[in-house]
Parts: C-alpha cells; structure tokens; sequence
C-alpha cells in the first residue's frame, strides 16, 4: 500500500486516551507490525526500519486512507 501522491496534513498535537470504551479513534485501518491482521498493509516493519522515511511513509499512507474513507483526523 504505497502512496505516491502528495497528501496534505495538519499536526493537531497528541491525546490519551487511557483505552476508554468508547475510543477517539475507533477503526483500524491498517496495521504494519500485525502479519495476521486482516487489515496488515503488507509493508514490513521492523525496529532496523524504524526511521526517518518509514514514518513519514507511514504518515502519508495514514492520511490517503482517511482521506479515501472520509476522515478528518487520524493517529
């Protein structure tokens, strides 16, 4: 699930949300650490890739897929 198109996005800031029944943000809709989840990305993660690019790809992919699925927010 790569995304080459620019997405636009605004930092809003950071939340707890102490896992309260009723979550913040409620959907999943990937995960690229869980290779048995239904929603896994297909894109590897791991700590040796945990850097700089990886998550600014995570965050572009995060909002293309809020954007496609009509969300104004996402963490």
């Amino acid at each position: 699930m790569r995304v080459s198109a620019q997405v636009s996005y605004k930092k809003l800031g950071c939340y707890r949300d102490n896992w309260q029944e009723v979550r913040p943000l409620h959907d999943l809709l990937f995960t690229d650490r869980d290779k048995s989840s239904p929603k896994y990305s297909g894109t590897k993660y791991t700590k040796e890739t945990y850097d700089r690019r990886y998550l600014e790809d995570l965050v572009r992919r995060c909002a293309a897929q809020c954007k496609e699925f009509g969300y104004e927010v996402f963490g």
